[in-house]
């Protein structure tokens, strides 16, 4: 029987809520508590570290099993991943720079196209791996 949730994607969308949140504390309050941005950091910190446990604990059991971690799907998945999260980013960026006054300091501009970049890649490897089209010529 296959799981039906992946453990490692779900550590990822944790981390990323995290790191919203984290940006969000001194937007909902003018005076983010500090004690709650330690806890969201520790958090951070924490749920990064799982997915490191997960991943490595994955290439040690692959690789006693004597198969390779990566294969040439995931290779072409990540190489297209990066290249349409690279376009949507350079849009999400002049977006940015186009609503600069929108901003209340150049932190948080650059925090949220930081976390954006992230974020399209990480959905752009998802909709790669899951979907299977790699958008090549197919002969």
């Amino acid at each position: 029987m296959q799981n039906r949730y992946n453990p490692q994607l779900l550590a990822l969308v944790v981390a990323f809520a995290l790191l919203l949140a984290w940006l969000a504390v001194p937007v909902l309050s003018e005076h983010g508590t500090p004690r709650l941005k330690i806890i969201l950091i520790s958090a951070i910190g924490l749920t990064l570290l799982v997915v490191y446990a997960i991943k490595t604990r994955r290439k040690v059991i692959e690789r006693t099993a004597g198969r390779t971690s990566d294969d040439e799907f995931t290779k072409l998945a990540r190489l297209n991943a990066g290249h349409a999260a690279f376009m949507m980013s350079m849009v999400l960026w002049l977006i940015i720079f186009a609503a600069q006054d929108v901003f209340d300091s150049t932190r948080t501009m650059l925090g949220i196209g930081i976390l954006g970049q992230c974020g399209f890649f990480g959905i752009c490897l998802m909709f790669f791996k899951s979907s299977g089209s790699l958008h090549e010529d197919k002969d």
